[in-house]
């Protein structure tokens, strides 16, 4: 059933590129899940506005216990860029994006039943001072983080673009193939993650955002758990479970926080 709805939301939305595919199928798979019903739904006041333009789409979902949910899919005639205001400043709309990323990529990774993957983003000034960019941003994330009493300067680590990347993703095979109970047994036996995957797709559009914000010339530094081999290498296995990346430029910081605790 889900690959005849993935035709039908594709003939109402569109699929313009592979990522798009990948979103239909998605959200194909979550309406027409094996323990749920779901219904056409149809009226005959409405009609395409403009002459071979598709009809809305209508479906009506009803789970297992009972709980129902309707999605109108219409076919949009111009892509719409997210609201912004003035008050919200230059990156506005950045954030916007992160925010809907960010809440994607939890929904889709989770620690246990009960504890999904957290993230968290900010951006701060810096003064950077004398000495290592990393370092001078270190000591500004000690002195700014909400819980900053109970903490000490960590050691950041350098690490360049590409193992970013590889390490994100690594992070999301992690709480993707299966749920991660803090125990490394068997973690060789983790399933590849699949290069279509949304959250392949998530993880790569938040790394390519912050770099992009922060430029050419940015200097990253972690702490904490980024795997950047698979299997992870032995001192990932004493790490805590939780990531905190620093990107520098001369006078800003931005850190990415990933909580994987229980």
């Amino acid at each position: 059933m889900a690959s005849g709805l993935g035709s039908l939301i594709s003939a109402v939305v569109g699929t313009p590129d592979r990522r798009a595919e990948v979103l239909v199928r998605f959200l194909a798979d979550e309406m027409a899940g094996p323990y749920a019903d779901l219904l056409r739904l149809t009226t005959d006041s409405e009609r395409p506005d403009e002459p071979g333009r598709p009809a809305p789409l209508h479906l009506l979902h009803r789970d297992f216990d009972g709980s129902t949910l309707r999605v109108s899919l219409h076919p949009a005639p111009e892509i719409q860029q997210p609201p912004v205001s003035d008050s919200d400043g230059a990156d506005a709309a950045l954030r916007t994006r992160l925010a809907c990323i960010l809440t994607l990529l939890s929904d889709l990774l989770w620690v246990n039943n009960n504890s999904p993957v957290t993230f968290r983003f900010r951006i701060g000034r810096l003064d950077p001072g004398d000495g290592d960019p990393v370092a001078a941003a270190a000591r500004w994330w000690v002195e700014n983080r909400e819980d900053a009493d109970g903490h000490d300067e960590e050691a950041f680590r350098p690490v360049p673009a590409a193992d970013l990347r590889a390490g994100l993703r690594n992070l999301v095979r992690m709480h993707l193939s299966e749920l991660f109970d803090g125990s490394w047994d068997g973690i060789d036996e983790f399933r590849e993650l699949p290069a279509d995957h949304l959250a392949t797709f998530l993880g790569d559009d938040l790394i390519d955002l912050v770099l992009a914000r922060m430029g050419a010339d940015v200097h990253i530094g972690y702490a904490g758990l980024l795997p950047t081999t698979w299997p992870p290498d032995g001192e990932d296995f004493e790490k805590e479970p939780q990531t905190t990346v620093l990107l520098v430029d001369r006078h800003e910081v931005a850190v990415l926080e990933i909580d994987m605790t229980c």
